[in-house]
């Protein structure tokens, strides 16, 4: 290889990481951007109307992931693989997964502020609801949702966690 030649890959590599960071951090947004979503989960009843609206699409099932895309979200692309991390992960404990179209199914929007977004089900009750993971590009493939998933099923879990205070890659679901 000339010298030529490496002097073109490295000015393309430098060029390539730079478009990456650019795009991370023109995506760098809040997850509830009006907090909108934090008011709402402030109400005790929050996760008991979430899950009675989630009630028809995953049936009498004992657990469920479910997966809030919007589908004109790069956040959404950039997450696949966390998406199908968990997915991974649920299947080994005989947990289901369904992904809502936000588009499709409006209604969710009054409840998800962002996507993409995931919750976790177990036994009628949320255990989680938040987004896959923070950061700039949210490449993090191991967010809190894991780590629910980890427990989900212990009957010691009390209450869901709900995160609403977030920044990453996230596409708001109001505009």
């Amino acid at each position: 290889m000339s010298a030529k030649t490496i002097g073109i890959l490295i000015l393309w590599a430098v060029v390539a990481v730079f478009a990456v960071l650019q795009i991370g951090n023109s995506q760098l947004t809040e997850f509830d951007p009006n907090l909108t979503f934090s008011e709402q989960v402030a109400d005790v009843n929050y996760d008991l109307e979430f899950v009675g609206l989630l009630a028809p699409y995953i049936g009498k099932e004992k657990a469920h992931i479910i997966h809030f895309e919007q589908g004109n979200c790069m956040c959404e692309w950039v997450a696949k693989s966390h998406k199908h991390k968990i997915d991974a992960l649920a299947k080994m404990q005989g947990m289901p997964s369904i992904t809502i179209n936000l588009d499709v199914h409006p209604k969710f929007k009054e409840f998800i502020p962002s996507t993409p977004a995931v919750a976790v089900i177990f036994n009628g009750q949320l255990r989680f609801l938040g987004p896959y993971s923070t950061g700039l590009g949210c490449l993090n493939s191991n967010g809190p949702v894991n780590e629910v998933l980890a427990y989900a099923n212990r009957s010691m879990f009390a209450n869901p966690v709900i995160i609403s205070d977030a920044q990453g890659c996230y596409c708001n679901t109001a505009q």
